[in-house]
């Protein structure tokens, strides 16, 4: 969703706010894809390429620092569609698409803190579950 207040106040153009809104809708279908299909280099680049002109659209210093997308895309592939099984209960728990950096997934007498990406992560009472 582009912050139309924000567009206007830097003077964008009609075609920049519409190419903002395709990046935005391409970046989040790559999300989905990511989540399903798992990661790919390319992808990845394609993503950082984008933010870099999303950049560039908006006015704002070339700076990777500030992306975002990238980092939810690598993130979302670590973690979506994982399975953890309770070793108390047994009870199953997959980790959904929607998984964002500090969500906490609590499951039968267990739990899966998905932490940030890079940094840290927790379980407890629990095993991941390996694909068949």
């Amino acid at each position: 969703m582009i912050n139309m207040q924000l567009a206007k106040a830097r003077g964008l153009s009609d075609e920049a706010i519409e190419w903002i809104k395709y990046l935005h809708e391409k970046m989040e279908s790559y999300l989905e894809d990511g989540c399903l299909n798992g990661y790919s280099e390319c992808l990845y680049t394609t993503i950082e390429q984008f933010e870099y002109f999303l950049q560039r659209l908006w006015g704002f210093p070339q700076d990777p620092d500030k992306h975002t997308w990238k980092h939810r895309y690598k993130f979302k592939c670590q973690w979506a569609g994982r399975t953890f099984r309770c070793n108390t209960t047994g009870k199953e728990f997959t980790i959904p698409n929607s998984v964002e950096e500090g969500d906490f997934f609590s499951f039968g007498k267990a739990f899966v803190d998905v932490g940030r990406l890079d940094y840290y992560y927790r379980t407890s009472n629990c095993k991941e579950v390996e694909a068949v």
